[in-house]
């Protein structure tokens, strides 16, 4: 038991961790496939590769979509003929992120159509060097992801010239609108009461200026040295920590969550299946041990008194 927590903080990938990044994987992708193939029907605005691709083929038998997604996802857990396995999934993967986008609707699904493409490009240059392969598919996925956020910080900096810390005062605006937004989306009453818990987020910010300057240098520093988690898994470990942090203070001041991609951080970055799994591993063990112990410990009299 103290060896497999001791391989979780260290810095060697095991196939068993492996296995659980890739099984939160193959949840997110099938989540994904549901989620677009039964909740969208037509391609109004058609983007990138569904110009040129009749992208509602794949709403029209969604049936058939989430088999075909299945079965690649199970060659995809027990790593079967990877190159064509991971060709397949990010076409499809591809196309699935593209459909949203066609209907206007803007999920920042990127992250997982990149993570497929990155893992083939670690099984295409180090198909002949295990160890060398067993760093590289989960280090280029983590890499995948920090793009995303070093992306994120640097548009900040380019569309603010610069100034993004120094814009805190147009902070508050944006935390009622993003509330309004949401408020409104739901079209179930809209009252102005759903909206104050932002109007207090908004206060706070105003009369906290300062503060809330360090706190936008922070959140901005976070994404701008995203790729500092590429460089081990520790770093990988810590980062995530921070980024659910970011995500966190986001969802509270903002009530803007990216579930895609804050989900897909928790997978490559905490490994948050593999942490869940040794949990209920550890207790587990730990209650047979407990029984066992007091097994043992009555054993002895019973066998006396016979």
């Amino acid at each position: 038991m103290k060896k497999l927590w001791t391989n979780y903080f260290s810095n060697n990938y095991t196939y068993r961790e492996w296995f659980f990044q890739k099984l939160g994987f193959a949840v997110l992708i099938f989540s994904l496939a549901y989620v677009v193939v039964f909740n969208y029907v037509v391609v109004p605005l058609p983007e990138s590769i569904c110009l040129f691709v009749d992208c509602t083929l794949l709403l029209k038998y969604p049936h058939w979509v989430l088999l075909v997604i299945t079965g690649l996802l199970i060659l995809y857990l027990n790593e079967k003929w990877m190159i064509a396995t991971l060709s397949a999934l990010s076409i499809l993967v591809f196309l699935l992120c593209v459909i949203p986008d066609s209907n206007g609707h803007l999920l920042w699904l990127e992250v997982l159509f990149t993570i497929p493409v990155v893992q083939l490009l670690a099984y295409l240059l180090y198909s002949g060097n295990t160890q060398e392969l067993a760093k590289s598919r989960v280090q280029f996925s983590v890499a995948a992801i920090a793009a995303i956020y070093v992306l994120s910080g640097t548009t900040k900096l380019q569309d603010s010239h610069f100034t993004w810390v120094t814009q805190t005062q147009n902070l508050p605006i944006h935390v009622l609108k993003a509330s309004f937004n949401m408020a409104h989306s739901q079209l179930k009453g809209f009252t102005l009461s759903n909206t104050e818990w932002a109007q207090t987020v908004a206060n706070w910010m105003l009369a906290h200026p300062k503060l809330l300057m360090v706190l936008t240098a922070f959140a901005l520093g976070i994404e701008l040295f995203a790729f500092l988690a590429v460089i081990n898994k520790r770093f990988a470990w810590g980062y995530g920590f921070l980024l659910i942090l970011l995500h966190a203070g986001v969802r509270m001041a903002m009530s803007i969550v990216l579930p895609f991609i804050v989900l897909a951080m928790l997978v490559y970055y905490v490994n948050i299946f593999y942490f869940l799994w040794l949990v209920a591993y550890s207790v587990t063990v730990g209650i047979k041990n407990r029984v066992a112990t007091v097994f043992n410990h009555f054993a002895p009299s019973r066998q006396t008194n016979s």
